[in-house]
């Protein structure tokens, strides 16, 4: 926010001469996060990654469902002895299956970040690549509130990504 408003004022300063002359561009990071192949190839990633933990997230919590409702089911029937153990067993599933998931989103968390910032220095490259090819003085990504399609080269950050996606599959 701060960034931009110094810009804006950067440029209200310099004559509309010179504003004429400077080629400006808009990134919407989103749209490019959404649309690159790197950031599909991410997500799968991640989810080949994670699947195996998921999925025993998912029965953890199918047996605690069904731990639960035999003992709501047949609690009544049940001596004292029985209905307190069986509440200490769901105790001890429950907790396991909250520390098990707190391990697996925190791990998931951790890769995610790192994916992310491989991903973004992939995006800054190519962005790099455009601007320099197309002769930008300025390339916007982040806190723009709006900007016409004329300087909106996020379509353009997507086709150089998905071209260096596809030639780094083509590399043997």
């Amino acid at each position: 926010m701060l960034r931009t408003l110094v810009l804006m004022l950067v440029m209200l300063s310099v004559s509309s001469v010179a504003i004429a002359e400077l080629k400006i561009g808009v990134i919407n990071p989103a749209k490019v996060m959404e649309l690159a192949p790197q950031a599909a190839a991410a997500r799968a990633k991640l989810e080949k990654e994670f699947a195996e933990r998921n999925g025993k997230l998912l029965s953890m919590q199918e047996q605690y469902v069904a731990l639960e409702e035999s003992f709501n089911r047949d609690g009544l029937l049940m001596t004292e002895t029985q209905r307190s153990e069986k509440a200490r067993e769901l105790q001890t599933k429950q907790r396991e299956i909250k520390r098990f998931q707190d391990d697996f989103r925190d791990d998931l968390d951790a890769r995610r970040n790192e994916e992310l910032g491989a991903l973004q220095r992939v995006i800054y490259d190519a962005m790099l690549v455009i601007a320099k090819r197309e002769k930008y003085d300025l390339i916007l990504s982040e806190g723009v509130a709006f900007a016409s399609d004329k300087v909106d080269v996020s379509d353009k950050l997507i086709t150089e990504l998905s071209a260096s996606s596809a030639a780094a599959k083509a590399k043997p």
